[in-house]
């Protein structure tokens, strides 16, 4: 199931947000895939509102903040869900909670972006530093910007392991099979970007 906030909507602080998807999921089991600041959001959701989140996956996510947002890329001004991508912000510190699993997932892509991050950083997306992503979580780092790590199907073939850990005796390089009990997969998305349409265009999993 696809939830993704379009024009003024994705320029809401984490505290809109979240209230929106616990508006949206109603207390429903679910596992997250959340893109950039929808895991900043989703973060907050399972912090304050739920315990009914199995994992949540976040894909350039900025975790501990970007220092992109002090020169608003988002084109959402001066508006108030833009501070909550600023290093050391409230919303990069929602405490954890014990009954979910968090799983998290990096672009190393090695092109300048001394103009988006104002300083020298080797690894990042463009916009993300790996360290920011991954934080205190596990993490999986693949070869592409920002934006590229919506298209690409080993990407998606580990969020689909970190969903559905591979059983014993799997052959390796193959994604594991969806578990028919599993609960429903949120796919979690602020911006334009074709994050939930490209994942499900590449599997029936939702």
């Amino acid at each position: 199931m696809p939830i993704t906030f379009s024009g003024d909507d994705r320029c809401g602080t984490v505290q809109e947000h979240a209230a929106d998807l616990d508006r949206i999921l109603n207390g429903s089991e679910v596992n997250i895939i959340a893109y950039s600041k929808g895991g900043l959001d989703a973060r907050w959701y399972i912090s304050h509102y739920a315990d009914k989140v199995d994992n949540l996956v976040m894909i350039a996510t900025p975790n501990r903040g970007t220092d992109a947002a002090n020169m608003d890329l988002t084109e959402c001004g001066g508006a108030p869900g833009v501070d909550d991508l600023k290093p050391g912000a409230q919303a990069t510190l929602s405490p954890d909670q014990d009954t979910t699993k968090y799983f998290t997932i990096a672009g190393n892509y090695p092109s300048p972006s001394y103009f988006v991050l104002q300083r020298p950083v080797v690894d990042h997306d463009g916009l993300v530093t790996v360290d920011s992503v991954q934080s205190h979580y596990n993490v999986s780092v693949f070869p592409y910007n920002h934006t590229g790590l919506l298209t690409h199907k080993d990407v998606y073939d580990q969020v689909l392991s970190n969903l559905y850990p591979a059983p014993p005796g799997w052959k390796n390089g193959m994604p594991p099979p969806p578990d028919p009990d599993a609960r429903i997969v949120i796919c979690y998305n602020e911006t334009s970007d074709p994050l939930c349409p490209t994942y499900m265009s590449n599997r029936t999993l939702f």
